[in-house]
């Protein structure tokens, strides 16, 4: 007698599973393989499934760059993927990864995202003893960066749409 999946299980037997991956390969033209993708703070995100676009974001190296992704699940979901890149050795790289049911809602997340929350504010930014020009110099400094790591995250978003959108155009013309 065959042994019933654990509860929370994603096992599909051989057949759907095939079918799932020739599926993906008809629409992306990719080939499924296992993927682990690094969350902080979380275990990996594993799947089946294929990478479908991607795109990098890179500064000018006075403020984060961007590297993100989406990936087709085999078992039919999408998989948004993004690496913050800092510039300082003393800050850590930022790494998530987050499982939606359908492109849109992926896209939308992508779109949301303010990069303003990638972007460290510097310690002592409004020292009580700083004087008050040399305090208004930092935050604008900090404005500046802000706006920049926003513009580059925004352009990395506008090319993995449109990398989604060239691929989503082959899917119809097939």
């Amino acid at each position: 007698m065959a042994k019933a999946p654990a509860k929370g299980s994603t096992h599909r037997d051989d057949g759907q599973a095939r079918a799932l991956q020739e599926r993906i390969r008809a629409t992306f033209g990719a080939v499924t393989q296992r993927i682990e993708l690094r969350r902080d703070g979380l275990n990996p995100c594993m799947f089946d499934g294929s990478l479908i676009a991607k795109a990098t974001s890179r500064g000018d190296g006075s403020r984060p760059w961007y590297e993100i992704a989406a990936y087709a699940r085999v078992d039919g979901g999408y998989v948004a993927a993004m690496t913050v890149i800092r510039t300082s050795a003393s800050e850590q790289d930022i790494h998530w990864a987050r499982t939606f049911p359908s492109m849109a809602e992926l896209c939308t997340y992508f779109e949301a995202h303010d990069a303003a929350s990638d972007v460290p504010v510097p310690k002592g930014l409004a020292n009580a003893t700083s004087p008050i020009a040399e305090t208004a110099l930092r935050a604008a400094a900090l404005r500046q960066r802000i706006a920049a790591a926003q513009a580059d995250y925004q352009s990395a978003v506008g090319d993995l749409l449109a990398a989604l959108s060239d691929a989503s155009d082959v899917r119809r013309e097939a």
